[in-house]
């Protein structure tokens, strides 16, 4: 085997495992510094409502994560999303300031009866949230 060849194959095996690790995309949110025309796709550009998360089609491996520490008014509604067994759609928060007594994202419902309401939704995994 050359070494061009067999650099081909190492890139090859590298390229193939990023990819196999990289299954979803996770989406940030935070109440104060979030903007929903933001891609929400990285800690400096995180979304700001709820609202607009129930608007996103997530597939399998995807993460919702909340900033830790801070309230979010209203009810993050999902419809029909779909995670896998192997690969769920995770709804969590995300450590924002290193201080914070308690390390978990609050969704204050208000009136509405849930905070969270799922319907026709698979393979969701709901963690560190009040």
């Amino acid at each position: 085997m050359t070494n061009r060849a067999l650099h081909r194959l190492i890139f090859l095996i590298v390229f193939n495992g990023v990819a196999l690790l990289s299954w979803g995309t996770t989406y940030y949110v935070h109440p104060e510094l979030g903007n929903d025309d933001h891609s929400g796709t990285h800690l400096l550009a995180p979304f700001k409502s709820l609202k607009k998360i129930s608007t996103l089609n997530l597939k399998a491996g995807d993460e919702i994560l909340l900033a830790a520490g801070y309230t979010f008014d209203g009810t993050l509604r999902l419809d029909g999303q779909k995670g896998a067994s192997d690969h769920p759609i995770r709804i969590s928060s995300y450590q924002w300031a290193n201080s914070l007594e308690d390390p978990r994202a609050i969704i204050d419902a208000g009136q509405a009866s849930n905070g969270i309401h799922l319907n026709d939704c698979s393979h969701i995994i709901v963690e560190h949230l009040i």
